[in-house]
Order: C-alpha cells, then structure tokens, then sequence
C-alpha cells in the first residue's frame, strides 16, 4: 500500500515542479494533539490548483509511539492523496467532484465526494461537502469489534479575504452497530492576510 502512496506521491511532486502545468504551490505545516490518547500528530501538506480546474494534495501525517489507550490505531506514519476536478454551474456556483485515498500500513481508505460552492461576492465563498470514507480492511474498534467503521462527513466552509472557517460533521456506526449517529465534529479557522494563510487553529471532538 505505501508504495503505491510513493509512485503517486512522485506522479504529483512532478506536476508540482513543472512551471508548464502548475502555478505555486501551497505548503501547509500542522502540529496536533489527541487528549484521549495522549498522541503528538505532525502533517506535511503540498497542494496545488491548476487554471484547467484540476486540484491536487499530497499530505503525509506522522505520529509518535506513545498510545494510553491501547485499542486506538496506532500508526506510526501514513500518506493522503487527494484529487478534485471543477465544474463552473455559472458564474457563482460551482460542483468539484472529487477523491481522496489514504494509505497506512493498515491498509487503504477510499473518500469520494462532491462539494458545492457559491461565490456570494469576489471575495467572500461558501461551500457544502459531502464525502463517504470507505476502509478496504478491517480494524479493532473501541468496543473491541472488527469493523470497516465507514462514516459519512459533512463539511461546511466559508472563506473571505480575512479568515478561512470549516465546520465537519462525521457521522459513524455507534460501536460497531449499524446505528449511526453524530460523534465527532471539528472545527478549523484560518487566518488570512495578502493572500497567504497565516494562522491555524484546530479543534477535534475526540
């Protein structure tokens, strides 16, 4: 699984190089941490847009070793690609379907997703995404199940000249049952000036 991440990683590290077919591109550098599981996250983010209406990132997530709670998935390292195409509605709405794959040593994870965006003034966005994650392997949950544990999200952003907000709903099996209910929300918030994003704030129910 990893390398299929590395031959993809490369495939996009080269459109990102090529002055021919991508203007600059975004880096974006993210620390975390999980009070429940007492685990330290560092990401590493490159993304790009091109004026043809593709979109690209690369993401790779490191964590330590250090897990209390011993039936959380403990990986160590794993790599996300994700991938979208926009279709202009008109001049304000717009439609990106799009795919996001994730690797780890556990396996694959599949996200497809649409996103519908309205640009309500030339500086001023509103968006509303839906994406279903589907895991190609099975995984001890925290009532001790082996589970896909496949959830539904939905995401809410807004973004302006000023500060970028996103609101995520992720909606899961409640234990392994097929129940589903809302048990995990987070919230982003940027912070923009010059066009450049600056500050980054991050808040994650669990």
């Amino acid at each position: 699984m990893l390398k299929k991440a590395k031959i993809l990683s490369g495939v996009l590290l080269l459109c990102f190089s090529s002055p021919l077919i991508s203007q600059a591109a975004t880096l974006d550098v993210r620390g975390g941490y999980r009070s429940g599981s007492h685990a330290y996250e560092t990401r590493l983010k490159v993304s790009e847009g091109w004026q043809n209406g593709w979109w690209a990132s690369m993401e790779s997530n490191t964590w330590n070793t250090i897990h209390d709670n011993k039936k959380e998935n403990a990986a160590l390292n794993d790599v996300q690609v994700e991938v979208n195409y926009a279709i202009k509605l008109d001049d304000q709405w717009t439609v990106r379907p799009g795919m996001l794959t994730h690797f780890s040593s556990n396996g694959t994870r599949y996200g497809p997703y649409v996103k519908l965006s309205w640009d309500a003034t030339k500086d001023l966005n509103f968006g509303i995404r839906y994406r279903y994650d589907w895991k190609a392997y099975r995984q001890q949950d925290l009532s001790g199940d082996m589970s896909r544990d496949n959830v539904h999200r939905w995401d809410g952003s807004q973004d302006d000249t000023f500060m970028s907000l996103t609101i995520l709903i992720v909606i899961s099996p409640s234990h392994g049952k097929r129940r589903y209910t809302a048990n995990r929300t987070i919230i982003a918030m940027q912070t923009i000036r010059n066009g450049r994003r600056k500050m980054h704030l991050f808040y994650n129910t669990i």
